[in-house]
């Protein structure tokens, strides 16, 4: 996964964290690994926040949560983003244009 904090071997806790789940009556959700980086930009484009992939995976199973009804419209949630995303830059690489010399006014930007 690109979610590398999500890549535990041997978690150190798991059955603790398991214990939570089964006595809180709460679940455990895996999320589609094709979404994540799509998530992450997402939320940069419309909140201007970079999420690690690890949230991004929180927010798939959260909208799959609230479509199938394991949450309700009128509930609150908390997502943690214990991450960033310039943590990732290999995963979220991108072409970035090219600037021509002669597209900018050189004069101008130096304020002569």
């Amino acid at each position: 996964t690109v979610a590398s904090g999500l890549r535990v071997p041997g978690l150190l806790g798991d059955f603790m964290v398991l214990d939570a789940v089964r006595a809180s009556g709460g679940r455990a959700a895996a999320a589609d690994e094709a979404r994540l980086l799509d998530r992450v930009r997402l939320a940069a484009r419309t909140e201007g926040l970079a999420l690690c992939p690890e949230a991004a995976a929180c927010l798939d199973v959260l909208a799959r949560a609230r479509a199938e009804g394991w949450i309700g419209a009128r509930e609150r949630v908390v997502v943690f983003n214990t991450g960033a995303a310039q943590k990732y830059v290999e995963a979220l690489a991108t072409e970035l244009p090219l600037l021509r010399k002669d597209a900018v006014d050189w004069d101008l930007v130096r304020g002569r």
